[in-house]
C-alpha cells in the first residue's frame, strides 16, 4: 500500500493489496492498494536456465529493473550468441534477450556492454556466469502503467465474477475445470480468489486430477497450488532455517522443476521428496507437485486479469 507521499506499508499474511480495506495515510491521501506478495526472487531470478516472458517493450523495463535490484552484486550485461557469423536472437514476432550478472573479476575479462559468444564460448560461460533469458512477446501489449494501477471495489470484481462464471471464462487449457462446488462455496469473491481459479485455468495438471480432490477433501483454495511464484514462497518458509539458512538457491531449483512438469510421472528425486517431508512440507503437497505438468507466471495472470475486468466494466459502461 503506498499514497501519495509515497510511503509503503506492507500488511503481513496478505497475498493481494487489492482485497485489503481502504485506509489513509497520516498524510491525508488514501494509500494505493497494489501489492501482490511476490518475493523479489521471482521477479528477477538469475539461475542457469531461467526465463521469463514479457509482453511488447518490456525488455527494457526489465533491464532497468535488474541494474538497480544487482546493484552492489555484478555488473550487468547483454549476451549474444554468434552462430557462424550470424546473430541468432529475434524474430518479428518474438524476442529474446539474455542477461548475465558478472562479478568484478569477470568484468575485467568481459568489458565490453554487449558481450557476443560462440555457442561453445556461451556454454563455458555458464558454469562461471548466471543468466537470465527475457523472451518479449512483440503482438501483446499488456504493459500498461494505467493498467497496472487499476484498482476495482468488491462489487466490480463481484460482477465480474458472476459474468466470467456464466461466460466459461475460466474453462481451462486442462479441459472442463467443474470448479461449480469451488463457485457455490465463494460467497464474496476477492480478487486473488480470481486469481487462483485463472491459474488453474492456464496451467496443465494443476486442477483436474490433482487440486480438486484435495479441494473435495477439505484444503482451501488459498493453500491449493495454481501458479509458479506461490510455490516458492511456500517451499522458502517451510525450508528455511532447517535445511540451511537460505535454501533460495534450492527452492528455485525446485519451483522451476515443479513449473516445467518435470517431476510428474514419479520423477522426483528421492532426496528431494525425503528432504520436503523432514521440513515438514505436507504430503499431500508433495504429491500434487508430482502432478503438475505446467505452471503459469502470477505477474502474468495479475495482467492478465485486471485486462479482463478493465474490459468488462468499460463494456458495462457503454451499455
Amino acid at each position: 500500500m503506498r499514497p501519495v507521499c509515497r510511503k509503503v506499508e506492507f500488511v503481513s499474511g496478505e497475498k493481494c493489496g487489492l482485497d485489503l480495506p481502504d485506509k489513509k495515510c497520516s498524510c491525508g491521501s488514501t494509500y494505493h492498494k497494489d501489492g501482490f506478495g511476490i518475493d523479489a526472487y521471482n521477479m528477477y531470478p538469475f539461475c542457469k536456465w531461467t526465463e521469463i516472458y514479457v509482453s511488447y517493450n518490456g525488455t527494457d523495463l526489465v533491464k532497468n529493473c535488474l541494474h538497480e535490484y544487482f546493484k552492489g552484486y555484478g555488473e550487468l550485461r547483454e549476451i549474444k550468441i554468434n552462430r557462424d557469423g550470424i546473430e541468432t536472437i529475434s524474430s518479428d514476432k518474438i524476442r529474446v534477450t539474455k542477461f548475465g550478472l558478472l562479478s568484478k573479476e569477470m568484468t575485467k575479462k568481459f568489458p565490453e556492454e554487449i558481450i557476443i559468444l560462440r555457442p561453445e564460448e556461451y556454454s563455458q560461460l555458464l558454469d562461471e556466469v548466471s543468466v537470465l533469458t527475457v523472451i518479449e512477446n512483440m503482438e501483446e501489449q499488456l504493459c500498461s502503467q494505467d493498467l497496472l494501477n487499476m484498482e476495482f471495489t468488491a462489487k466490480q470484481i463481484k460482477e465480474y465474477f458472476e459474468y466470467a462464471v456464466e461466460n466459461g471464462k475460466f474453462n481451462g487449457y486442462d479441459g472442463d475445470m467443474n470448479i461449480g462446488k469451488v463457485i457455490s462455496n465463494i460467497k464474496t469473491p476477492s480478487f486473488n480468489d480470481l486469481l487462483i481459479i485463472s491459474g488453474f485455468s492456464h496451467s496443465t495438471g494443476a486442477w483436474r486430477g490433482n487440486a480438486d480432490l484435495l479441494y473435495d477433501k477439505g484444503i482451501s483454495l488459498g493453500k491449493l497450488i495454481s501458479c509458479r511464484e506461490d510455490v516458492y514462497t511456500y517451499l522458502y518458509d517451510k525450508l528455511s532455517g532447517k535445511c540451511c539458512d537460505n535454501p533460495s538457491g534450492l527452492v528455485v531449483e525446485i519451483k522451476e522443476a515443479v513449473c516445467k512438469g518435470k517431476y510428474s510421472n514419479n520423477r522426483m528425486p528421492l532426496e528431494i521428496e525425503s528432504l520436503l517431508l523432514e521440513c515438514e512440507v505436507p504430503e499431500w503437497y508433495v504429491e500434487s507437485m508430482k502432478k503438475i505438468l505446467y505452471l503459469f507466471p502470477k505477474t502474468h495472470l495479475i495482467v492478465l486479469l485486471k485486462r479482463d475486468i478493465c474490459k468488462f466494466i468499460v463494456m458495462n459502461n457503454s451499455l
